[in-house]
């Protein structure tokens, strides 16, 4: 084979790939208007379903998520309407619309906005920044200095201790929401197993390991972690 023959050949595959990439693309927006015109003719259900289609085609934004959410809300399935909400503000966290919604399903719930886990890293980081201080307070005879190098090292202390908190929250352990109506967690991975709390639907948790139909969760509300089935959550 040549190098013309080779040079065809690349060149049909990529004219024959355009065109598979293009012809989805033309689908999935036909998808989302058509889904659109659903969620305006008040059919939730049916608009819900199609933007669920995109996205398990692979399809990710703002609108999308956005947009799924809000059907999902308005089709009653609050948890599921949270988890693409969620996912929507990871997406873009400073979106007006998508706060708001989040807030609103915050609210619903009674969902705390300082869980447990919060309150002890926010305990950790006062307790260690007064141990400190006192520590500095015994080897420091310049009160001027000792005061100015204090100001600095509590406000370092408290950045550093705030960075390394949200990487440990939302990096270390993936989280995610719950999308039945309750999800009972378990002291083990099983049904004969006891229960240890049942969590309302639209609740966050954090994913700390997974084995066969179960994960093993962490409900930072009641600073209580257990196993719960697979089909009671969805990650954000």
């Amino acid at each position: 084979m040549n190098l013309k023959n080779i040079k065809n050949m690349i060149f049909i595959v990529l004219i024959f790939t355009s065109m598979y990439f293009l012809t989805n693309l033309l689908a999935s927006d036909e998808y989302f208007k058509q889904a659109n015109d659903l969620y305006a003719q008040k059919n939730y259900s049916a608009a819900a379903e199609l933007y669920q289609k995109l996205v398990d085609q692979g399809l990710a934004s703002k609108e999308l998520f956005f947009n799924l959410s809000n059907a999902y809300y308005k089709n009653g399935q609050v948890g599921l309407a949270s988890l693409y909400n969620e996912k929507a503000f990871r997406v873009a966290p400073r979106d007006f619309d998508i706060k708001y919604n989040r807030k609103i399903i915050n609210k619903l719930h009674d969902r705390r906005f300082i869980s447990w886990l919060e309150l002890k890293a926010i305990f950790s980081i006062l307790g260690g920044g007064f141990f400190l201080l006192l520590t500095f307070s015994l080897y420091f005879k310049n009160r001027k200095l000792f005061w100015t190098k204090i100001v600095i090292f509590m406000l370092l202390f408290i950045t550093f201790s705030c960075l390394y908190y949200y990487y440990y929250s939302d990096y270390r352990y993936p989280k995610a929401i719950v999308i039945s109506h309750e999800a009972i967690m378990r002291a083990e991975p099983n049904e004969d197993s006891q229960s240890l709390l049942t969590i309302l639907e639209a609740n966050q948790v954090l994913i700390y390991r997974e084995k066969n139909d179960w994960i093993n969760i962490y409900a930072p509300d009641q600073g209580i972690k257990g196993w719960t089935e697979r089909t009671n959550l969805g990650k954000i």
